[in-house]
């Protein structure tokens, strides 16, 4: 694979600065915040796709085992990735929901 050049690369960070990265060069919190909501959206996906003929329950398995390592990672180091903040607001929406039903408050408070 062929590399830029150099002052290629360095105008390609600098046009970055701001829209997807901060002053230091790191990833601006907001895009790690929508790449965390987007990663949860995806496990969801995947899961509404255990429900078809083209399922893959391994692929879904180690999908969430990522997103739990993420999670516990974000929890333990304070790392402000969004992780928690994205299920935290995946379970706002799912609790009333949940809690219409005796029977699915009972299990949505197990998982």
């Amino acid at each position: 694979a062929r590399r830029l050049p150099a002052h290629y690369r360095l105008k390609l960070v600098a046009k970055t600065e701001g829209l997807l990265l901060d002053g230091d060069g790191n990833m601006a919190p907001r895009v790690l915040a929508n790449a965390a909501f987007l990663e949860v959206g995806a496990g969801l996906a995947l899961l509404a796709e255990c429900l078809t003929p083209k399922r893959h329950f391994l692929m879904v398995l180690l999908f969430w085992q990522y997103l739990q390592m993420r999670y516990m990672l974000e929890s333990a180091t304070n790392a402000g990735t969004g992780t928690i903040r994205a299920f935290a607001k995946l379970d706002s929406k799912l609790a009333p929901l949940a809690a219409k039903s005796s029977v699915t408050n009972l299990v949505y408070s197990k998982l």
